[in-house]
């Protein structure tokens, strides 16, 4: 079931995703690092998969930041795209830098986002190990990157995931 068809607010969201997560990843909430800034983050979900073998990464965390599906406004949608750009750039306790997640998609936030805006954003973030928590009818939930790569999906398990190590990377590349 789509959980994103619905105006649903940020924590009843958080409730719904830990449900359909928790018997694939161990979920901590409310997970802190320092931002290089040297300021304190807390980002709302950390994950770490159940069973690492067919994951490329053995080591693999992730984040997932999370906001309500009511949207609605480009200002808004600009401060969560730069929260996750600065939890890129976050080194977690204990695990180091990982990739996040935005969770709704981009394209499922309430504005009229044309699909290439959107293909744009996708890549964009990409380049700052972020992708999107997103649904699809045949595979169910799914992490995605660069809206097309899907790493991992509910119902076929880990699928780029590997062999893509999801690993952030600084400078040009």
């Amino acid at each position: 079931m789509d959980i994103f068809n619905e105006i649903i607010k940020e924590q009843d969201l958080k409730l719904k995703l830990i449900g359909r997560l928790i018997d694939h990843f161990y979920i901590k909430e409310e997970y802190e690092g320092f931002h290089w800034s040297g300021r304190k983050m807390i980002i709302d979900l950390l994950l770490k998969p159940r069973d690492l073998n067919n994951w490329a990464n053995k080591n693999l965390y992730f984040g997932i930041e999370i906001k309500g599906t009511s949207i609605n406004d480009t200002k808004d949608v600009m401060k969560y795209v730069r929260q996750c750009i600065d939890y890129s750039h976050t080194k977690w306790n204990r695990i180091g830098y990982m990739p996040v997640f935005l969770c709704p998609p981009i394209e499922r936030v309430n504005l009229p986002i044309t699909d290439e805006s959107n293909r744009f954003m996708q890549h964009f973030l990409n380049q700052f190990n972020i992708g999107e928590v997103n649904y699809r009818k045949y595979i169910g939930l799914c992490l995605m990157m660069a809206g097309t790569h899907v790493i991992w999906s509910e119902i076929n398990g880990v699928q780029e995931g590997n062999r893509n190590k999801l690993i952030t990377k600084f400078g040009s590349q």
